[in-house]
């Protein structure tokens, strides 16, 4: 046999900085890959000054695409989202995203994407940023989830597992990386319990830069620490938690968040292992 690639999509919008590019993807149950592309500038500004005062957002910049990989047609299927850094899907096809806000750290949110709605950037005046450009007569979105600034969410996933109890699966973990106070975790949301100032439960604590969290085949939850090069493993104990140490670091904490009233099932004690 004979490998080889092909190209599916080329000349997408690239770059403001290191992460704000094509970032990441997935398929939909449509067979259609959905992925998250960042914006060309921090807020709007032009890189011709002496011409326009404010940049002129480009087709798929700072949008959610839809792709058909078979054809390469593409489309937008949400903008406004100054950098989707991932993209997840619970069971019922509902799409989530994680975005990151501006330098000056207004606009870290998590995101319920619907088709066709438009999620604000660059027009954040509204959010404190006094150079932002203004928009009259566009509807924005709500956010789902706004966060504190320099929370910096990256990673995302749906829990499809069969390990942890019943009540976790199609909730969401989020990996939020910066090195804050309310950050440097894993946190766990039931989209059922979701509330006007939600504060996410931390479930995993005492990471560095957690950049990504997935679920394995054994319904274990995945960490990638991104500083350390750390792989870790989040695994149902049962009755118990149990953290192993590994050297020279400390391992993470393993919260223990609270049981929704919505849905049926126990308390989550888990073991944290460092994966190779």
């Amino acid at each position: 046999s004979v490998d080889y690639a092909s190209v599916v999509v080329a000349n997408l919008p690239c770059c403001y900085s290191i992460t704000n590019q094509p970032n990441g993807m997935m398929f939909g149950d449509d067979g259609l890959l959905y992925l998250g592309v960042g914006s060309l500038s921090d807020r709007g500004e032009s890189m011709t000054p002496e011409s326009e005062r404010f940049a002129t957002i480009q087709p798929y910049e700072a949008s959610i695409l839809q792709i058909n990989v078979d054809s390469g047609e593409i489309q937008s299927y949400a903008g406004g989202i100054r950098n989707p850094f991932d993209v997840t899907f619970t069971s019922d096809g509902q799409l989530y995203a994680t975005d990151n806000g501006l330098v000056t750290g207004e606009g870290d949110r998590i995101l319920q994407v619907n088709a066709g709605e438009f999620y604000g950037f660059p027009y954040w005046r509204s959010r404190g940023c006094s150079d932002c450009p203004s928009i009259e007569g566009s509807s924005i979105a709500e956010d789902w989830i706004r966060l504190p600034n320099y929370t910096l969410p990256r990673g995302i996933t749906v829990y499809d597992g069969a390990q942890f109890p019943s009540n976790f699966v199609d909730t969401l973990f989020v990996a939020f990386w910066h090195g804050t106070d309310y950050a440097q975790r894993i946190v766990w949301i039931d989209p059922e319990n979701v509330y006007a100032e939600h504060v996410p439960q931390a479930f995993v604590t005492g990471l560095i830069r957690p950049i990504d969290v997935v679920v394995a085949p054994d319904g274990s939850l995945v960490i990638a620490d991104f500083v350390y090069g750390h792989i870790w493993r989040v695994s149902y104990g049962g009755d118990e938690a149990s953290i192993p140490l590994l050297e020279p670091t400390s391992p993470p904490e393993v919260t223990v968040p609270p049981t929704p009233t919505p849905r049926a099932g126990g308390l989550v004690f888990a073991t944290a292992t460092p994966s190779t």
